[in-house]
């Protein structure tokens, strides 16, 4: 069995708790891949939600002391019955091992504690860590293109979304087998293919990849609720210079209009005929793409 692997079905032993009291008192989330270290506390927040306990608190190592770190594994609240303490960038905390010396066995650990290291888990740390019958979740993410895909494909489902084996293969050649990258790539097409019933082909997703950036979306569609129409149209074009394909542009647009129907706001319906048209025109002929797609925020920002 692989790392990956081994990750995962550690992960579903947590998610399988039936109560609070199963989880495993000690959790060390360690590795290279930030993606799956997020992905993990992710996970974990959801689980604990299922069980009813309160969310986790997060503390940064370099903030604590002794005292301060005995309080975590050996008080419980008062208020809160059940506590998870996620310790974060435990890598460099050079009393981490001496304090772990201090808890007797792993019965004498009242909260559940998690901590996170970015790199190596140091050699007395770890010693400790298997004293106490810590469970690990090594954060390395798959080698192998048939994981990546089928990973992919589940990203791409939790999103409404289905891709083609082209589709996915195309997707793996633009971005390799970074898993950050790819669910990036796939949070952009859930913005493009908004309502998109059938099965996306990679002829579908070509003209979109490694094009706008979340953060991007996000800042247009500011501008579009603020009725800030020169700012978006200067926004658009500079998106535009920069490079990115005028159809994802339209996409992006389109999500916004669908938005505005939803809500019942004036214009959406004209909007997103208008999308429907451009989407059209960008397709089948060479057109001047900024005033194309100007007139649509003039609409949008009405």
């Amino acid at each position: 069995m692989n790392q990956y692997s081994t990750f995962i079905n550690e992960l579903k032993k947590i998610n399988a708790s039936e109560k609070f009291e199963d989880l495993p008192r000690l959790l060390i989330v360690h590795g290279p891949s930030e993606f799956l270290r997020r992905r993990t506390f992710h996970n974990l927040q959801v689980t604990i939600k299922k069980l009813g306990a309160s969310e986790p608190l997060h503390t940064e190592s370099a903030s604590l002391d002794p005292m301060a770190f005995r309080s975590l594994w050996s008080q419980s609240s008062l208020f809160e019955r059940e506590l998870i303490h996620i310790i974060r960038r435990c890598d460099k905390h050079a009393k981490l091992g001496a304090w772990l010396k201090d808890i007797d066995k792993a019965s004498s650990i009242v909260n559940v504690m998690c901590f996170e290291f970015n790199d190596k888990i140091p050699a007395e740390v770890k010693r400790q860590f298997d004293r106490l019958k810590a469970v690990f979740l090594h954060c390395v993410e798959p080698e192998s293109y048939s994981e990546v895909a089928q990973i992919l494909g589940q990203m791409a489902k939790k999103e409404g979304l289905q891709l083609s084996d082209a589709a996915v293969k195309l997707l793996i050649d633009s971005n390799g087998l970074d898993l950050s990258r790819l669910h990036n790539e796939v949070q952009k097409m859930a913005f493009v293919f908004v309502d998109h019933n059938k099965m996306l082909t990679s002829e579908d997703i070509a003209p979109i990849l490694g094009i706008i950036r979340e953060d991007h979306v996000f800042e247009l569609f500011t501008l579009l609720r603020g009725k800030q129409s020169s700012k978006a149209q200067l926004f658009l074009e500079h998106l535009l210079e920069r490079g990115e394909k005028p159809i994802a542009v339209t996409g992006i647009l389109s999500r916004y209009a669908r938005d505005m129907i939803s809500n019942n706001k004036k214009n959406g319906v004209e909007s997103l005929s208008l999308c429907a048209a451009a989407d059209s025109i960008l397709k089948s002929r060479r057109v001047h793409e900024t005033a194309l797609l100007g007139s649509i925020v003039d609409i949008l920002t009405e």
